[in-house]
């Protein structure tokens, strides 16, 4: 027999990436979106402005996300941040394809639909975006010379990179 899945199927899973477990490869970030809670989050203590709840059917959520992606402006292969750290990323055997392109490129579309077209939350997102699908298979790597690497992802603007390569490998 046949399991027919509905298009409004989503898989979201976690996955625990301490000394325990063994290291997440380059697939996980190929293949996935990745969200690392690295810090947690405050108790919420007013309720007395409580937010009401929406709700959004499959179809208007997948139409939003189609129109971000068909009316975005952003070309992911012609943006000089991620160029410039495929390259910064080169000495390490860290490269990414066409599908973490795509993937980076619809990320930024969508990020930028969410808020304002300007090019600080372009930047914003090309940085989130690269922290989680490149950036950060530098965990698994030696990585000898941190602060050059620090002081390059800090002259891209890209802080949020720096904080991670200075981190790396702290025990």
């Amino acid at each position: 027999g046949k399991l027919k899945l509905p298009g409004n199927l989503w898989y979201i899973g976690t996955i625990n990436n301490d000394d325990s477990t063994f290291m997440v490869t380059d697939k996980v970030y190929d293949r996935a979106q990745t969200m690392n809670f690295n810090k947690r989050a405050p108790k919420v203590r007013s309720y007395s402005k409580p937010i009401p709840q929406k709700y959004m059917s499959y179809k208007s959520l997948s139409n939003l996300l189609k129109s971000a992606i068909n009316n975005g402006r952003f070309e992911a292969e012609d943006n000089e941040i991620i160029k410039e750290v495929e390259k910064i990323l080169q000495p390490f055997n860290i490269s990414f394809g066409n599908r973490v392109l795509k993937q980076m490129e619809e990320f930024v579309k969508i990020y930028c639909a969410c808020f304002n077209d300007g090019d600080e939350v372009v930047d914003e997102a090309v940085e989130k975006i690269l922290l989680s699908k490149v950036v950060s298979k530098l965990e698994f790597k030696n990585v000898d010379n941190k602060d050059k690497l620090v002081k390059q992802f800090s002259k891209l603007g890209l802080e949020e990179c720096s904080k991670f390569v200075s981190k790396l490998n702290e025990d």
